[in-house]
């Protein structure tokens, strides 16, 4: 491996190779208008689109952007009896809207508790904790055991319960470290004495915690860093975070490579740092080095709408769809075993609906397309990633093995642009390989043992065999 690479990576050794079957549970989704309930009309992703035969397969939904948090749910009043979940303060009708249809589809779901009603901390501002956190905190032990029961009665089940939301961010949380581990204490034991089956995700510090967003000549090195000198992430399961936590979550908005010449016309070049290989690797070491090695690593939240990288990746459908296959592949094989999208139909084009604005008749866009295209280039071929993706110069090759054993190629080549249309290089393949699709899903022949290579990954296969003759 070249020098100019491992220079983004904490340790060469991040890229050796690392085993990932691929499951359903892998891809996650956020998403803004899809409870059916009143304008919230998008199409479930299963389900679309009307008219059309696209869905698009996940194993588990993320309540964060769904308007569904604790200052959402609990009406403009103080509850009696705040674990009782038919107190009249508290709204249900659009969180049961999403745990129907979770239901209906064989989902699981993540309720992200978060944002403090004015009534549990006085009016200070949902991003301040309870006004009795430092206490018995029994303001946020009420509304856990509410959701739970109310979700439970109606035959639901939450299985993942996240604690708090991107601590790292003052308008996302504005109380101190000690509270926030008396937060998640309390979570965990109030959600574990009532479902021993229920599973507590730690907080989703972002990628500009983890890897260090004032520092332009030196990241943060979790092997080496010591006290307020590392990350967020690093300091809360230090401090013990991680004995009331069985999964460990972060926030992975990232660009997905770190050899990408065209990563962003703005931005200075020390930004592609913030890259999913050399993240992924800070977060593999924060975990081993805070004693929490073995428990499960999610990333519950990342896209292309993002600090540090700016719109560029999105000054097209093309370019998003590009970002949304490689950002996907780049997360596997790498410890993380689950990545949420955010997400499916919020404003904007990170969304993976054209219209993106609730209405029952949208359709997929390429960046959409992209994301059920790498579903089905894995989990419907019952792939395990042998090989994380790895750069030779600017082309990427990320190696997989489908349910039979077969070797599987899917490539693509940061030098190339789409803008607008697709620029590709022709690149040579093993012989052994006869096929590549795209990532609209149109397949296509190899010639001469070549293919065409661009920004968009393509998945180069051989032939499938034809079962003998008896």
């Amino acid at each position: 491996m070249n020098k100019a690479v491992c220079f983004f990576l904490l340790a060469c050794s991040a890229m050796a190779p690392a085993q990932q079957r691929i499951t359903r549970d892998f891809f996650a989704m956020d998403m803004n208008k899809a409870s059916h309930q009143r304008q919230q009309q998008s199409p479930w992703p299963d389900d679309c689109c009307r008219g059309t035969t696209t869905p698009v397969h996940f194993g588990v939904w993320r309540s964060l952007g769904a308007q569904v948090n604790w200052d959402q749910i609990a009406e403009d009043c103080t509850p009696r009896n705040g674990a009782d979940p038919n107190d009249r303060c508290y709204a249900w009708d659009r969180l049961d809207g999403y745990l129907r249809q979770v239901a209906a589809h064989g989902e699981e779901a993540i309720y992200v508790l978060f944002d403090t009603p004015a009534f549990a901390n006085n009016g200070a501002g949902s991003n301040f904790p309870p006004s009795d956190v430092d206490g018995d905190d029994r303001y946020l032990k009420d509304f856990v055991t509410a959701v739970y029961k109310h979700a439970t009665a109606k035959g639901w089940h939450i299985r993942y319960w996240e604690c708090w939301n991107e601590p790292d961010v003052r308008n996302e949380y504005s109380g101190n470290l000690q509270q926030l581990l008396n937060m998640c204490r309390d979570i965990y034991k109030t959600i574990h004495a009532l479902d021993s089956t229920v599973q507590v995700l730690s907080p989703g510090f972002t990628s500009l915690d983890i890897i260090g967003q004032m520092r332009r000549d030196e990241e943060i090195d979790p092997a080496r860093c010591s006290g307020r000198d590392c990350s967020g992430m690093q300091q809360y399961l230090a401090a013990g975070g991680g004995k009331v936590t069985d999964i460990i979550a972060y926030h992975g908005y990232a660009f997905p490579d770190p050899v990408d010449p065209l990563f962003d016309s703005r931005l200075s070049k020390d930004k592609i740092r913030y890259n999913v290989i050399n993240l992924t690797a800070k977060v593999n070491t924060i975990v081993d080095r805070t004693g929490n090695r073995g428990k499960p690593v999610w990333m519950t939240e990342g896209g292309d709408d993002l600090p540090p990288t700016s719109q560029d990746a999105l000054a097209n459908d093309d370019r998003h769809a590009a970002f949304v296959g490689r950002y996907l592949l780049e997360f596997m094989g790498r410890g993380t075993s689950l990545m949420s999208w955010y997400g499916w139909d919020f404003g904007g084009p990170i969304a993976l609906l054209a219209g993106h604005k609730g209405d029952p008749d949208d359709r997929l866009n390429k960046g959409g397309q992209a994301f059920r295209q790498i579903y089905s280039w894995t989990v419907d071929k019952g792939a395990t990633m042998t090989q994380p993706c790895t750069p030779n110069g600017t082309t990427y090759t990320c190696t997989f093995t489908d349910r039979n054993g077969k070797t599987m190629l899917a490539m693509y080549d940061t030098s190339q642009d789409c803008n607008p249309g697709c620029e590709t290089v022709s690149k040579s393949v093993p012989a052994e390989y006869t096929k590549w699709t795209d990532l609209e899903g149109a397949t296509h022949q190899i010639v001469g043992n070549k293919v065409l290579i661009g920004r968009k990954p393509i998945l180069v296969e051989t032939s499938t065999p034809q079962a003998r003759k008896k």
